[in-house]
C-alpha cells in the first residue's frame, strides 16, 4: 500500500501538516454565513440564529411603523451584514460577530419600547 499524503498518519508529529494550514488556509475556509454556522453548531444552532433574526427584523418593522426613527437604520445594519454573509465569514472575526450580535439584540431592545430614544436606551 502506497501512502498517498506525507505524514498522513501523524507518526512524525505535525511536519507536512503546521505550515500548510497555516499560511494557506483558503482550500478549509468557509465564506459563507449561513454553511459556516450550519457546519460548526449544526441545524440547532443556524435555526436559533435564523429566529433571532427574523424576530429581530418583525420587532424593527413594526416600530418603523410605529414611528421609531432608529429602526430603518438598524433594520439596514443587519440587512448589511447579513448580505455580506452571503460572501464572507462574518464570524471568523470575533468583533465583527460581536458586533452583529450587537446590534441584533439592541434592535430588539429599542423595537420593544415605541417611545425610545438614543438616550433612553443608554440609561
Amino acid at each position: 500500500k502506497r501512502e498517498l499524503i506525507t505524514n498522513g498518519d501523524f507518526s512524525q508529529g505535525l511536519a507536512h501538516w503546521f505550515p500548510v494550514a497555516q499560511t494557506y488556509f483558503i482550500p478549509w475556509h468557509i465564506d459563507n454565513l449561513y454553511l459556516e454556522l450550519l457546519i460548526e453548531r449544526g441545524l440547532l444552532g443556524l435555526t436559533l440564529f435564523g429566529s433571532l433574526v427574523v424576530f429581530a427584523f418583525t420587532r424593527l418593522f413594526a416600530a418603523s411603523a410605529q414611528g421609531v426613527q432608529m429602526a430603518p437604520y438598524l433594520a439596514a445594519s443587519m440587512g448589511g451584514a447579513l448580505l455580506v454573509g452571503l460572501t464572507g465569514s462574518v464570524m471568523d472575526v470575533p468583533r465583527v460577530a460581536f458586533l452583529l450580535f450587537l446590534v441584533t439584540f439592541f434592535a430588539i431592545r429599542v423595537a420593544g419600547n415605541p417611545m425610545s430614544t438614543v438616550s433612553d436606551v443608554r440609561a
